[in-house]
């Protein structure tokens, strides 16, 4: 993207310096500089001033940085273009961002990146952890193998905002969409959809476009919608991995996004292997043709040990008392019991990959799942990775 040259006019010089400071950290594109109230200011394409001196400027790139939060509105239609000083700095800098491209109408230039991989995961049921293989692999390729990973789910209600959280302040990929496939960027003049202004991401560096409230609009796209979606997200600059959880859909819109795609993982519950399983690959691969197999790596997700003696170990962490009080001794105990009698399951079916079962590597922080990869569930992230890696001819 090119520089975009940002000014600050703000009464507090410490969160004017805050704000500069942080706004360049996330973006390193942004040129931003602070003025003084009344001082004379250098050409900026967007100004974000505070509250106080509203209206002192006539321009319709000015940002009012208000102080109560329910202040807060950005609406292209009229012009109104308000944010919440506190609000968290990458929503800042996605808000800009967007308000940039639709004030100025400018063909933002970003820069392609060469050789974006896409990496589809799908399954023959729901239940067989598909999504958290998905999310796995992708925590898996931006830690160790320095990728900048797009996650898009595919399912009809969307798993992402269970691993991410809103960095967009309230646009979503709905939004996006109709920006991007119905055009409605020539209302606005908007030539270029940033794609980074419509995000949501987590901890581990992983990026989605914002859920929407309800079901999920990507299945739903037009068929010949879904290649134009998939390449606003390769041609934005941003990625060099996209990671498409497709589920355990057949529908054509499924079947044309794995037609796009480098590699492949089927993700399987070796209890439920069998008819359904291989009925679905048949359709697959009658619809797909046999080089749908060459580049798919299959996955057995084990619900349960295998071992009996690493069956009891996990248990007894799972169910151990609980250091801050919140299991009793009696509810563990009754907990252990009921899961020991549930059994093992039965020995897997042949797989390139076995991923271990690691109940303990995963964990809700503030609403947000989490997956840890420093266990057996990471070991076979790893694997799997390293096998669709290979699969695109990757180094």
């Amino acid at each position: 993207m090119e520089n975009i040259r940002i000014g600050i006019i703000a009464e507090d010089e410490d969160y004017a310096m805050a704000l500069a400071s942080g706004m360049t950290a996330v973006k390193r594109d942004l040129i931003v500089s602070i003025y003084r109230a009344g001082s004379r200011l250098a050409k900026a394409d967007i100004l974000l001033v505070e509250e106080k001196f509203d209206g002192c400027i006539a321009s319709d790139n000015v940002v009012i940085l208000c102080r109560d939060r329910e202040d807060q509105s950005v609406d292209p239609g009229r012009g109104v273009y308000k944010l919440w000083r506190y609000s968290e700095i990458r929503e800042i800098v996605s808000t800009v961002i967007y308000i940039y491209a639709v004030v100025y109408g400018k063909n933002i230039p970003y820069v392609e990146k060469g050789n974006v991989r896409i990496h589809g995961f799908l399954s023959h049921g729901g239940g067989t952890g598909c999504t958290s293989v998905a999310m796995g692999v992708a925590q898996e390729m931006k830690r160790f193998h320095g990728r900048k990973v797009m996650y898009v789910s595919m399912e009809q209600i969307s798993s992402a905002s269970e691993y991410m959280s809103s960095i967009s302040g309230g646009r979503t990929i709905a939004e996006y969409l109709y920006y991007c496939l119905a055009r409605k960027q020539d209302v606005w003049r908007m030539k270029t959809v940033p794609v980074e202004s419509f995000l949501a991401g987590n901890e581990s560096g992983i990026e989605s476009l914002a859920s929407s409230p309800g079901r999920n609009p990507i299945p739903y796209l037009d068929r010949d919608d879904i290649p134009a979606f998939l390449a606003s997200i390769v041609k934005s600059g941003r990625y060099d991995t996209v990671i498409i959880d497709c589920g355990c859909s057949l529908a054509p819109q499924i079947t044309d996004a794995l037609d796009i795609c480098d590699s492949c993982c089927f993700v399987r519950d070796p209890e439920r292997n069998g008819k359904a399983a291989e009925l679905y690959i048949s359709h697959l691969l009658s619809v797909l043709g046999g080089s749908l197999a060459e580049r798919m790596v299959v996955a057995d997700n084990r619900r349960v040990p295998v071992n009996k003696d690493e069956r009891s170990l996990i248990l007894d962490e799972l169910f151990s008392d609980d250091e801050e009080g919140n299991i009793s001794e009696e509810d563990a105990t009754q907990d252990r019991s009921a899961a020991e009698e549930s059994g093992p399951g039965p020995a897997e079916k042949t797989a390139d990959v076995i991923i271990g079962f690691d109940p303990v590597s995963f964990k809700r922080e503030g609403g947000i799942r989490k997956i840890s990869l420093d266990r057996d569930f990471g070991v076979g992230m790893k694997e799997i990775a390293e096998k669709l890696i290979a699969a695109t001819g990757d180094s």
